[in-house]
């Protein structure tokens, strides 16, 4: 069984208590230090480089969404999930522009569910509560220019479609039989095309404007 290793960004709430004494009974998990301030937070992750950040949608009164940039320089490689009590207190916008793993609420947070949502966030796929899916979509919508749809290939259209699934480029280029570097060129040019610069934004994107495959390959 594979152990992951979760660094708590973390409010003065009590879900918070609450989640970190859950986690301590998960036996694959293990809490590698947690943080309550920015620079405890910063000083926390470059020391621990966890596999992954859960991070409140607000440390003190900054907006995790100022922070990100920060803990993407001292550890690039670790995934980040974003979790708060309503969608409206997050900060949908930069959130997927800064290409977070994950974005969270509390409600869906069960203790029956969090071993699922620790092991997809492992795994390199998006997760996210469908309230904040449904307002990432709106969002989308709104942003996208009237009139203006990109025109994709073929193949961009099966990429994208098993992009918005969660594959990752290794299960995409094994599915086509091709090299993940072709994989990646396909995804360079499909943000291009829908002027989106993550591949979160990319997924709302085109589930936003109806970009995908009716059935994937």
């Amino acid at each position: 069984m594979p152990v992951y290793t979760v660094f708590l960004l973390r409010s003065e709430t009590l879900v918070w208590s609450g989640l970190r004494a859950a986690l301590a009974e998960a036996a694959d998990c293990h809490v590698v230090g947690e943080a309550a301030t920015i620079l405890a937070g910063i000083i926390g992750v470059r020391r621990t480089r966890p596999g992954l950040i859960l991070a409140a949608d607000h440390i003190g009164r900054e907006s995790i969404a100022d922070l990100l940039p920060q803990l993407r320089t001292v550890a690039p490689a670790s995934r980040v999930a974003v979790i708060a009590e309503r969608v409206e207190d997050l900060d949908l916008r930069r959130l997927a522009a800064s290409d977070v793993s994950g974005c969270l609420l509390w409600h869906d947070l069960t203790p029956q569910s969090l071993s699922g949502f620790l092991a997809t966030l492992a795994a390199g796929l998006l997760v996210s509560s469908p309230a904040v899916a449904q307002a990432f979509l709106t969002q989308q919508r709104e942003a996208a220019v009237p009139g203006v749809i990109p025109r994709l290939t073929p193949r961009q259209r099966e990429v994208l479609t098993l992009l918005a699934d969660g594959a990752t480029d290794q299960e995409i280029a094994r599915q086509f039989h091709t090299s993940v570097s072709t994989v990646q060129s396909h995804v360079q040019n499909l943000l291009l095309k829908t002027r989106t610069q993550t591949r979160l934004q990319l997924g709302y994107q085109a589930r936003a404007l109806r970009l995908l495959s009716d059935r994937p390959p």
